[in-house]
C-alpha cells in the first residue's frame, strides 16, 4: 500500500512539471590489462551549438571576469514551484527527494559544469533534467573509479576522497568525516529497497569497504549504465547512517545533514525551503582562474508557489532572483516590463506521449498506430499549445533532440517509416485504417490527468482522430483514479502521459521493457527485448558499438509507434544581472540537482540598489 502510495505522489508531481511546460577533476587511475579504467573523464563526444548563432536566448551573458563576492540571501523559484517535498528518504523511490536533498547530500560522481559547460569549453550545457553523458562526468565523493571486467564477478572499484566531512547536527549526529561504510551505506539502502524498479538493482551485488576509503561493488552482470544507476543517478546520494536511526529517520528533515554546499535549515510546510552556507564544504570553485571556497552566499531560499500570477509577480518586482522556468506565454510580457532580466531558452525533457494498448485490437495492428500518427498535424498542435513552430521540436521521444548525433537522430534524417508519423495525413490515414479492416474508423477510450492543459491538449488531438473517423472518450480523472488505472492496466484503448527523456538507458527501459511502470502501451518486442539488454550488458562492445545500437533501438520504437508522440517544447528561464556567474545550468546530477552549481553564484547587491530593487 505504501508503495502505491509514493507512486501516487510521483503521479502529481509529473503533472505538475507537465504545467509548467509549464574543479576539481578526478584523479587519474593506473590503466590495468583487461580493465577499463574511467576515472579521467576526456570529451569524446561533444553536443554542439552554432558559433554563429546570435539569438540571447542560447547565452545571453558571458564569462564573468568580476571578483566573486561573499554574502547574501539567494532566493529561487525552481522548476518544481508548485509542490514541497514528496518525500525526504531516497529508498521511497521518489526522485524528488534528489531534487530537494541534493544541496547537501552528495553522489560518487558528479558533473563537470565548470569544465565542460557554458563557463568552460561549451560542449554541453548541463540543462538536461535527467541526462550527464559519461564523458562530462567527474569524481565528487569519489577521487577516482574503475570498471573491472577480467575478475568473475565483474566489479566497480571506487576510491572515496579524503577530507570530506558530515557537517555538525546537534542532537543527531557530530561532524565527522565520511568514510567508504557510508557509501556503502546508502548504496545498500538503495539496492534492498523494494520500492524501486528490479531492473534498476538486480544486477548489483555485494558493497563492500575493504578499508577506509575503497569501496567494491560487484557486479551480478555487467550494465554498461552504472554510473546512472549507481554513481550519479537517481536516488544514490550518500547520507550518515545517524540521520536514519535518528528519532522519525530521514522522513524527519531536521535529522538531515550532509556535505555538500548547503545545509538544509528550515523548511514551511506549502512555503519554502531554507538552505545556509556549509562552512566546512570541501570543494572549490574556480573563476577567472582562482580557486575560491564556495559557497558564495549566505543563503538560499526555494520558494513553494503554486499560483503562477504570484511566481511572475515575484520575478518582475525583483522578489526572486531566478525563475528556472517560465511558460511562453509570458515572454513577451516580460520584455515589455523587464527587458533588464536575462533569458535562456531551454527544451524540455519531460515529453507528452498517448500510449495505446499493442496487446488488444485494433492497436495490435501497426497500420492503425502509424494512422493515428499521421491523422494529427502534430505542427499545428504545438503551435497552438505553444506559441510558434520556434517553440517546438520533434521528433523528441524516445531519445531528446538535445542528444548527440550518436545517438539522436534529426527527422531529416530518420527513415521514411518515421517521417511520416511527423507528416499530417489524413487521407494516407484514412487508407491504412481501412487496409487494418476499419474503413470506418472505430471507437476506443483515453485515460488522462483533469488539468486544463491536458483538456486543451487532448481536445485538439481527438478532433483531428474525429476528421478521420476515430471516435474517442475522453476520461479525465483524479491522480488517485488515474494512478489505479496505471498500475492494473486495466485502461481499454489509450493513457496519456508525460514521460520524461531521462537517460539513453532509462528512456528505453521504462516505457517500452515488458512489467515497467511507464509501458502503458503493453509494448513486448522480441527484437527490442535482445538488443535492449545487449546495449545494456554486453561488456564486449565498445561505446560507439554500444551507442550506434541505441541509436537504432530509438528509430525502431519509433517505427512501431506504440505510444503517439507529441512535439516537445521550449520554456525560458530567467536571472536578474546581479546574479553572477550564472549560465543557465540546472543539473549537476540526477534531475535538476543544483547544489554546487548554485554555490558558485554570487550577489552584487550594490547593483541590485542601484536598479531600484
Amino acid at each position: 500500500m505504501k508503495k502505491n502510495t509514493i507512486w501516487l505522489l510521483l503521479t502529481g508531481l509529473l503533472v505538475a512539471a507537465l504545467v509548467l511546460g509549464s574543479c576539481q577533476s578526478a584523479a587519474p587511475a593506473e590503466e590495468k590489462e583487461g580493465t577499463t579504467v574511467k576515472g579521467q573523464t576526456t570529451a569524446k563526444e561533444a553536443v554542439t551549438t552554432d558559433d554563429e548563432e546570435e539569438d540571447e536566448d542560447i547565452q545571453p551573458v558571458a564569462v564573468t571576469d568580476d571578483e566573486p563576492i561573499y554574502g547574501g540571501t539567494l532566493t529561487v523559484i525552481t522548476l518544481l514551484p508548485n509542490y514541497g517535498p514528496l518525500s525526504w528518504d531516497p529508498t521511497d523511490g521518489v526522485w524528488m527527494a534528489g531534487f530537494t536533498c541534493g544541496k547537501y547530500w552528495e553522489h560518487l560522481l558528479t558533473g563537470d559544469f565548470e569544465k565542460y559547460g557554458p563557463r568552460g569549453t561549451n560542449e554541453f550545457a548541463f540543462q538536461d533534467n535527467e541526462w550527464i553523458p559519461y564523458q562530462f562526468l567527474t569524481g565528487a565523493i569519489a577521487e577516482s573509479w574503475e570498471v573491472v571486467t577480467d575478475t568473475d564477478p565483474m566489479k566497480l572499484v571506487f576510491n572515496i576522497r579524503k577530507g570530506i566531512y558530515f557537517a555538525d547536527k546537534p542532537g543527531v549526529m557530530s561532524g565527522r568525516e565520511l568514510t567508504a561504510d557510508d557509501v556503502v551505506y546508502s548504496l545498500v539502502r538503495y539496492r534492498d529497497t523494494d520500492r524501486i524498479a528490479t531492473s534498476r538493482q538486480a544486477w548489483i551485488g555485494d558493497i563492500t569497504a575493504p578499508d577506509k576509503y575503497t569501496v567494491v561493488i560487484n557486479m551480478n552482470e555487467y550494465n554498461a549504465f552504472w554510473d546512472y544507476l549507481l554513481a550519479w543517478g537517481w536516488c544514490t546520494e550518500i547520507y550518515p547512517h545517524e540521520s536514519v536511526e535518528a528519532e522519525g529517520g530521514l522522513a524527519n528533515w531536521k535529522n538531515h545533514t550532509g556535505t555538500g554546499p548547503f545545509l538544509l535549515d528550515d523548511y514551511v510546510d506549502e512555503s519554502s525551503l531554507t538552505y545556509v552556507r556549509n562552512p566546512n564544504y570541501w570543494w572549490q570553485a574556480t573563476v577567472n582562474g582562482k580557486q575560491y571556497d564556495v559557497p558564495f552566499v549566505d543563503r538560499m531560499i526555494e520558494l513553494i508557489i503554486p499560483d503562477d500570477s504570484t511566481k511572475l509577480a515575484a520575478l518582475r518586482t525583483g522578489k526572486c532572483d531566478i525563475r528556472m522556468g517560465e511558460r511562453w506565454e509570458n515572454v513577451e510580457t516580460l520584455e515589455d516590463t523587464n527587458p533588464e532580466l536575462l533569458r535562456w531558452k531551454v527544451l524540455t525533457t519531460s515529453n507528452l506521449q498517448i500510449g495505446v494498448r499493442m496487446d488488444k485490437a485494433p492497436f495490435d495492428d501497426l497500420k492503425v498506430r502509424q494512422a493515428l500518427n499521421m491523422a494529427l498535424d502534430k505542427v499545428s498542435i504545438g503551435i497552438s499549445m505553444w506559441g510558434s513552430e520556434d517553440n517546438i521540436v520533434y521528433p523528441s521521444f524516445p531519445f531528446a533532440s538535445s542528444w548527440p548525433e550518436t545517438l539522436y537522430t534529426p527527422l531529416d534524417k530518420c527513415p521514411e517509416s518515421v517521417q511520416k508519423l511527423y507528416t499530417y495525413d489524413p487521407e494516407g490515414a484514412k487508407t491504412l485504417l481501412a487496409d487494418a479492416g476499419y474503413p470506418n474508423g472505430f471507437q476506443t477510450t483515453a485515460v488522462m490527468d483533469n488539468t486544463s492543459f491536458t483538456a486543451d491538449l487532448m481536445s485538439l488531438v481527438v478532433s483531428y482522430w474525429a476528421a478521420v473517423g476515430v471516435d474517442v472518450e475522453m476520461q479525465p480523472m483524479e491522480a488517485a483514479a488515474m494512478q489505479g488505472v496505471r498500475l492494473s492496466m486495466s485502461h481499454e484503448g489509450m493513457f496519456y502521459q508525460s514521460k520524461g527523456n531521462a537517460t539513453p538507458e532509462s528512456v528505453l527501459r521504462a516505457p517500452f521493457l515488458v512489467g515497467q511502470y511507464w509501458n502503458i502501451a503493453a509494448f513486448d518486442d522480441p527484437w527490442f527485448n535482445e538488443n535492449f539488454m545487449k546495449a545494456r550488458h554486453d561488456s564486449t562492445l565498445t561505446d560507439e558499438e554500444r551507442f550506434a545500437l541505441l541509436k537504432e533501438i530509438n528509430i525502431y520504437t519509433m517505427e512501431q509507434s506504440p505510444y503517439v508522440s507529441l512535439p516537445g517544447y521550449y520554456y525560458y528561464r530567467y536571472t536578474w544581472p546581479w546574479v553572477k556567474n550564472y549560465y543557465g545550468e540546472h543539473n549537476e546530477t540526477y534531475i535538476m540537482q543544483t547544489g554546487r552549481i548554485f554555490a558558485t553564484l554570487w550577489l552584487d547587491m550594490k547593483q541590485k540598489r542601484s536598479m531600484g530593487y
